[in-house]
């Protein structure tokens, strides 16, 4: 079984903090409150094989404080946060 994102794409990064109640002033990533220390790394779906060894480089480095090589749109489009900002925004 290979689990997969609603849009498809992967979940790498800090997690959104669950105990946090947003405010409505929060309409960027940036501003949700995330969970320090707990990362990420989930539904690699069908293309987990060949994304896998790109996406822990990628979990390392963050984990690390190292900057990522990868543009700032790519990680925004797999941040874990972006359905918790979805939903907020359309409340």
């Amino acid at each position: 079984m290979r689990h997969a994102t609603r849009d498809r794409l992967l979940h790498l990064g800090l997690a959104v903090h669950p105990q946090h109640s947003l405010s409505r002033s929060v309409s960027r990533l940036e501003q949700l409150p995330r969970w320090q220390g707990v990362y990420c790394l989930l539904g690699l779906g069908s293309r987990g094989l060949s994304t896998a060894p790109w996406a822990a480089e990628c979990l390392v480095k963050s984990i690390l404080g190292e900057p990522l090589p990868e543009p700032a749109r790519l990680l925004r489009a797999i941040d874990p946060a972006r359905f918790v900002l979805r939903n907020h925004v359309r409340a």
